[in-house]
């Protein structure tokens, strides 16, 4: 295992010294180190959705069982729990997992926000005013924003089935967040769907999976399935106020195939194989910001693939190279198109020290082992 790591960190620098850009604006030559590696004596399908930096905790989660793990540095696993689909305690559906106020919480589908004690029970409970909806998934279940909570605005006021066109169109348009005051119960909304983006050309791209990084008690960063830039909001009394784009201007990148808002189907049934380029993950680091993305695969490349193989399929999509950028905190692009080497899974997490927390695929190298291992990577000059 220690000869495989050593492999492993010499193959993430090799990969890295060559790719120093050509664009003379570009002011620093960065590259990637695995700093170390977290070893978890578990086998199953877990990955890392959090970490609380008192406690020096990682929240994993066995995506295939719903077992929920709290792990430290050294792998040691200190608490599991399954969250109960049964019972006074049972949960409807996770929208969102992480850490707030340093306890374990999932925004749930119906039950609103509720936090557990690390041994699995619910320790609190926040609901909100009924009659909301998640369309999807969220990458995170809340933030304190004030005395107020804020989370992924979900949609209310009633679901037309029948009519998906209006719906996306409206989803398209309203604002991101909904913000909750406890105390008072009344809930309102806050950063307006950003200007000119791929959503609003009136054509139908899925839910747009809004991502949502905090820089700063004052800055928030949004980003959108379908589009290779960024939003910065600024918070301006109680509000989150949209103050520019950041574009990676990615230039060789395949962009998605969008259809008809009318005709949902066709767009689906057109766009199979059309793989396009997107950012997957931004970490927001003491002095820089970090962002993952793809550049996608032409569409010609992609037919030449069976989806309905899944060993052929996944080791295709495996294969699709990532891209690093690094921009300073004032968001002005220091390199990008920096190669991320195969073989690993960017997480969501960064932890204290700034180590991105990335999990090795083991189908990829073509090993079951009987541990899940977690490499902490970091980018210096």
């Amino acid at each position: 295992m220690k000869h495989l790591f050593q492999i492993f960190g010499l193959l993430v620098i090799l990969f890295s010294c060559n790719s120093k850009s050509e664009n003379p604006n570009l002011i620093a030559d960065y590259h990637f180190e695995i700093k170390d590696s977290i070893q978890v004596d578990y086998l199953g399908n877990l990955s890392v959705f959090d970490f609380e930096p008192e406690s020096g905790f990682y929240l994993g989660r066995n995506n295939s069982t719903e077992e929920h793990l709290l792990f430290d540095d050294q792998g040691k696993i200190h608490n599991r729990f399954i969250i109960q689909k049964d019972g006074p305690d049972a949960v409807s559906w996770v929208q969102g997992l992480g850490f707030l106020d340093g306890k374990i919480t999932v925004m749930d589908s119906n039950k609103g926000i509720l936090q557990f004690s690390n041994e699995g029970e619910i320790a609190n409970r926040i609901e909100l005013p009924e009659d909301y909806f998640f369309i999807n998934g969220l990458n995170f279940p809340a933030a304190r924003f004030g005395n107020e909570l804020m989370y992924i605005r979900p949609e209310r006021d009633g679901m037309d089935w029948s009519n998906l066109g209006e719906l996306f169109k409206r989803v398209y348009q309203n604002p991101i967040l909904e913000v909750y005051n406890p105390e008072t119960g009344i809930i309102r909304n806050t950063m307006n769907f950003p200007p000119r983006t791929t959503y609003t050309d009136g054509n139908y791209y899925h839910w747009m999976f809004p991502s949502l990084i905090q820089v700063s008690d004052s800055e928030w960063l949004l980003y959108l399935m379908a589009e290779r830039k960024y939003y910065v909001y600024k918070k301006v009394g109680d509000q989150l106020i949209y103050e520019k784009t950041v574009d990676l201007k990615i230039n060789d990148a395949v962009n998605i195939q969008g259809g008809p808002i009318e005709n949902l189907e066709v767009m689906y049934e057109g766009n199979r194989f059309n793989i396009f380029g997107k950012i997957e993950q931004i970490y927001s680091r003491e002095q820089d910001i970090l962002v993952v993305y793809t550049k996608g695969v032409d569409e010609e490349i992609v037919k030449q693939y069976d989806p309905e193989n899944i060993v052929e399929w996944m080791t295709f999509i495996n294969s699709i190279p990532r891209y690093m950028a690094v921009l300073d905190k004032n968001h002005q692009m220091l390199q990008k198109d920096i190669p991320v080497p195969l073989g690993i899974d960017f997480t969501s997490v960064c932890n204290s020290k700034g180590e991105i927390i990335v999990l090795k695929n083991q189908e990829y190298f073509g090993m079951e082992e009987d541990f899940t291992t977690f490499y902490k990577m970091n980018q210096v000059k």
